[in-house]
């Protein structure tokens, strides 16, 4: 197989070598490694159950200092438990639950529910981005991780990716072209940044003017500057907090019964007088039968207060009786909660399970909508772009055509003004006019060589200009053909069931 150089030569029509500058050999091996990546993330994020293909092992680690895999996105990590996984094939190894950093006191205390054992190891990253288990490694307790290769590498020689090689370790070989696409797509940009219409310079000397006569000097006209391509312009998973239960406690009142405004000695006195001195019983009955209202109304508003204190105190009972049943309530809850049905984890897992699924669904939805909107705005600024650089080309061969003419006509009222100081001029012998004679001839040399220049100048540029439009087709080709693998990659979405 062609090494990735003589690939992306044949992609680009490029000439990448040692001398090679836009690209160079050094850039053209970044492109491959940055290429890696790129594929490599994308293919992920599109088809998540396709990670084990990207996979790389670590060796077995049997102390707990800690593997650092440089950021990498971890698959999974298992432990031994007691044996030698490594002699013994996969029946010593126990997976190992990912748990935060903030528990790492937990899982080494024994009587807590979140103690690992070596049947049950977990792992956490540090905060340098190092890979710990628990419990901690030792001889024929150490740990391996699986995690997504970020360091590309030779699959041969097992060394950092370079211009010089075939083939990628660690990575699936039917995607290596894409990787070839990506680093020919970035040398194109190279290649295209770096071209430069230089200004134009009138290398012809004019000749010698003859004294008392006008001089004639070339015009030079400034370059167009052509810019560098427009640089090309990576869901989450929802939070359930608990209900939190509140209890309202019921405070009961009192009832105090308010002293009487009326003296009632006095009244009873007042009715003992009429009886005794008076003898007058008529009105002795009136005043008792005042006193025997006031009684009676005094007794009634005794026992609304009365009512109103039950009332109160059968609330208050009553909420008693519910705090008592709630407390049961909660300790039988608390009680569940210890004991939590294997069942009931199960479906919690099923429906959570299924919400990541239409989480990831969902975010591939996005992910498609993104890159359409990407591709489709690419477009419309590459249409822009090569309208403002066909213009700019435009512009700048006119200039150079209306600076010739310029030159044309002032060589022209010059070859007129000169052929009238020949006419009235006095020569003084014939030297003089072998003199004229020959700036004439002199200088019809100069205009000719200065035309030719430009005419050698004005087919350059066009060939410049086709050679540049021809890298843009090729870039513009290269990038669809990578964009729509990954296109073709994706997810179908599936028409929702009607019910």
């Amino acid at each position: 197989m062609a090494d990735f150089e003589a690939q992306v030569m044949g992609l680009t029509g490029l000439t990448i070598d040692g001398s090679s500058t836009a690209p160079s050999r050094t850039e053209l091996s970044q492109f491959l490694k940055d290429g890696v990546i790129d594929v490599t993330n994308r293919c992920i994020r599109l088809r998540p159950q396709d990670i084990d293909n990207f996979q790389r092992e670590s060796a077995t680690i049997d102390s707990n200092s800690g593997l650092d895999v440089g950021g990498a996105k971890i698959i999974s990590v298992i432990r031994e438990a007691g044996a030698d996984g490594s002699s013994d094939g996969s029946t010593a190894w126990e997976p190992c639950g990912k748990i935060s950093a903030s528990m790492q006191s937990k899982v080494v205390d024994i009587d807590s529910l979140h103690y690992a054992s070596q049947y049950h190891p977990k792992y956490i990253i540090d905060d340098n981005g190092k890979v710990n288990v628990y419990p901690v490694a030792s001889a024929n307790n150490g740990y391996k991780v699986f995690f997504v290769n970020n360091v590309p590498t030779d699959e041969t020689n097992e060394v950092a990716l370079v211009y010089s090689h075939s083939d990628i370790k660690w990575f699936p070989n039917d995607k290596v072209y894409l990787v070839v696409l990506y680093a020919s797509i970035k040398s194109l940009q190279s290649a295209l940044s770096a071209v430069d219409i230089s200004s134009f310079s009138l290398s012809a000397s004019a000749p010698v003017a003859i004294p008392g006569n006008p001089s004639i000097s070339g015009g030079s006209v400034s370059a167009v500057a052509i810019d560098a391509l427009p640089t090309a312009p990576n869901y989450t998973a929802p939070v359930f907090t608990s209900a939190s239960t509140y209890l309202t406690e019921m405070e009961a009142g009192t009832i105090g019964a308010a002293a009487s405004d009326i003296d009632l000695e006095h009244w009873f006195s007042i009715a003992g007088q009429i009886i005794e001195d008076e003898e007058d019983t008529e009105l002795a009955q009136a005043h008792l039968q005042k006193i025997s209202t006031f009684l009676q109304a005094f007794q009634a508003d005794m026992q609304n207060q009365l009512n109103i204190f039950n009332e109160g105190n059968a609330v208050y009972q009553a909420a008693i009786q519910r705090n008592l049943q709630q407390a049961q309530i909660n300790m039988q809850d608390a009680q569940k909660e210890a004991d939590i049905d294997l069942q009931e984890k199960i479906q919690d897992y099923t429906l959570t399970l299924q919400k990541f699924q239409s989480d990831i669904q969902n975010y591939q939805t996005a992910v498609n909508d993104e890159v359409q909107e990407y591709q489709q705005n690419l477009a419309g600024d590459l249409q822009v772009w090569q309208a403002e650089r066909t213009t700019d080309l435009q512009q700048y061969t006119t200039d150079i055509q209306n600076e010739l003419n310029e030159f044309n006509k002032e060589n022209a009222a010059y070859q007129a003004q000169l052929q009238v100081s020949i006419q009235n001029a006095q020569l003084e012998n014939q030297d003089e006019q072998f003199k004229v004679q020959k700036y004439q001839a002199e200088y019809a040399g100069y205009t000719a060589e200065v035309n030719e220049q430009v005419q050698a100048y004005t087919q350059n540029l066009q060939a410049d200009g086709m050679g540049y439009q021809w890298l843009q087709g090729q870039y513009a080709a290269l990038k669809a053909e990578y964009d729509a693998a990954f296109m073709i990659a994706a997810p179908k979405q599936q028409a929702p069931v009607r019910r």
